[in-house]
């Protein structure tokens, strides 16, 4: 039989039943929306580790950190030394901490024009993300064009800064001079590279004791400013280890350095600090997990009651393909086009409900990432596509059993079956 012949018949058939299809729709309609519903919180609820894999140079099972006990400025030198001295070990790929501040340099009143541009929105400072020289590697900065902090002498009185993605119209090597009453230039900012677009940085806020879904874990540097500096900003350090190295051995090796330097520090590794902050949201993790489940059966007793009660019902149509040359491939095809046009309908309108539905919740409470664009990232490409698979694989699963029935009938027992 031809093909188009038997979707002709499976569209026919779908007109003819339509009050008991749209019931059928409905049903699937619903389950279809908590299905959707259900995967995204699981992808969300999983965002941060997906994405503070994604930005780590080595992933989160090579990242580790350091925080330096009784922090204070007597021990500023001891740090940094401690963090020049732990940079030049074969372990290391890179250490050091970044932190946000707000510039109100008056010669970088360009960027941070520029910046509310693609910002949209008013500022009264620029916003920087400083780190030290030694910390460029530790997340995946890559640059379209300029040259990394270490191939750069440090001069006194000069800064590098490198610029996100959308500040391709500033050249690199552009210079930015802040002069004092007199005119005499005090410091200068030298634009050392650009980003590649979609650069992403890890922040401190997770090493906060908060809930995994209330941080954002890692900054997206597109429209950022970042500003190398020649000292520790923060009391946190993150560090990445080569590959062929542990977490641990270099964990030792810095233990012991810093007791050279007199430092009081604590350890951590970032995957362990992360399966911590999701053991204590397990109840989320295990309730999508058994909601997942139940929808996933719901969908499948749904498509095959309506399936078999459709197939008892024309038992008869059945027996007459069958004695018209039918094959059961024929029949499977059919079986399959009436569960696929349900699966198809219902899934449509289910994701465009879901979708105005999570809109309309991320204007009320916004949680776990950044920017709208990055919710709808997560929908749009981590939880319609896995959905969308799951739903036809049942609708293949919800075929077998009714044709392996029919296979096991002759068309004189359809017919006849039909007709007691």
């Amino acid at each position: 039989m031809h093909i188009k012949m038997i979707y002709k018949y499976s569209a026919s058939r779908t007109l003819h039943k339509l009050l008991l299809y749209l019931i059928t729709v409905f049903l699937c309609f619903m389950t279809f929306a908590l299905f959707l519903i259900s995967i995204f919180a699981w992808r969300f609820a999983k965002q941060a580790r997906t994405a503070c894999d994604k930005s780590l140079n080595g992933g989160i099972r090579q990242a580790g950190l350091i925080e330096i006990v009784d922090f204070s400025e007597e021990y500023e030198d001891a740090v940094y030394s401690f963090v020049q001295e732990a940079s030049q070990s074969e372990a290391i790929m890179g250490i050091g901490s970044t932190a946000f501040y707000d510039s109100e340099e008056a010669s970088l009143v360009q960027l941070r024009e520029k910046q509310m541009q693609l910002e949209k929105k008013n500022s009264d400072g620029l916003s920087v993300f400083c780190m030290n020289r030694e910390a460029a590697n530790i997340c995946n900065m890559k640059l379209q064009s300029g040259k990394w902090p270490e191939e750069y002498e440090p001069e006194e009185g000069s800064s590098l800064i490198y610029l996100g993605s959308g500040f391709t119209d500033i050249p690199v090597g552009t210079t930015y001079e802040e002069k004092d009453d007199s005119g005499k230039v005090i410091h200068t900012n030298y634009v050392a590279g650009i980003l590649e677009k979609g650069t992403n940085w890890i922040v401190e806020e997770i090493y906060l004791d908060d809930s995994i879904a209330d941080a954002h874990y890692v900054v997206n540097m597109d429209h950022q400013v970042i500003e190398i500096i020649d000292y520790i900003c923060s009391f946190r350090m993150t560090y990445t280890v080569k590959q062929g190295y542990s977490v641990k051995e270099a964990e030792e090796k810095l233990r012991s350095l810093a007791e050279q330097h007199g430092l009081n520090v604590q350890f951590g590794v970032l995957e362990d600090i992360l399966r911590e902050k999701e053991s204590r949201q397990s109840y989320i993790f295990q309730t999508l997990k058994k909601m997942l489940m139940v929808i996933i059966f719901t969908v499948f007793i749904l498509l095959l009651c309506t399936q078999l009660a459709e197939m008892l019902e024309d038992m008869q149509y059945f027996g007459i393909f069958y004695a018209n040359g039918a094959s059961t491939r024929d029949l499977a095809f059919i079986l399959l086009g009436e569960n696929f046009l349900k699966i198809l309908v219902s899934f449509f309108l289910a994701a465009i409900a879901v979708y105005f539905a999570i809109k309309h919740a991320w204007g009320l409470y916004q949680p776990g990432v950044e920017k709208w664009k990055d919710a709808v990232e997560i929908y749009c490409k981590q939880t319609i596509g896995t959905a969308f698979l799951l739903g036809s694989i049942l609708s293949v699963l919800a075929t077998m059993i009714p044709i392996l029935w029919l296979k096991k009938k002759s068309p004189m027992e359809l017919i006849g079956g039909y007709e007691v």
